[in-house]
């Protein structure tokens, strides 16, 4: 025998899956002995392993835009001159003009 769900367009593919595992849980001591159902299409793996590839991606290009800002942005301490005076770096006690010479524009 074989038993298909189906999933409203929009639907949380997670959340329906966990629904119909629940309820198979629930029918299995109702089923005559020796009847097992063996599922042969699990979304729910595939929708982890998309969301963790997802989270990883992200992870890395912000990553690799920080890298890329602070690469191009040799000028590290320009925004810090409104710091109090214990925090600034000693490039922000420089005028606006020298910084934008100091960065090479």
């Amino acid at each position: 025998m074989l038993g298909v769900t189906l999933m409203l367009m929009g639907e949380n593919s997670r959340t329906v899956t966990n629904a119909v595992k629940a309820r198979i849980e629930e029918l299995l001591p109702s089923l005559p002995e020796g009847t097992r159902i063996e599922p042969f299409y699990d979304r729910s793996k595939l929708v982890d392993r998309t969301v963790r590839t997802v989270a990883k991606n992200l992870v890395e290009g912000a990553a690799l835009v920080i890298a890329t800002l602070f690469s191009l942005c040799w000028e590290i301490c320009a925004p810090a001159s409104w710091w109090p005076p214990p925090f600034r770096c000693r490039c922000s006690s420089r005028s606006p003009d020298e910084r934008v010479r100091h960065v090479g524009i």
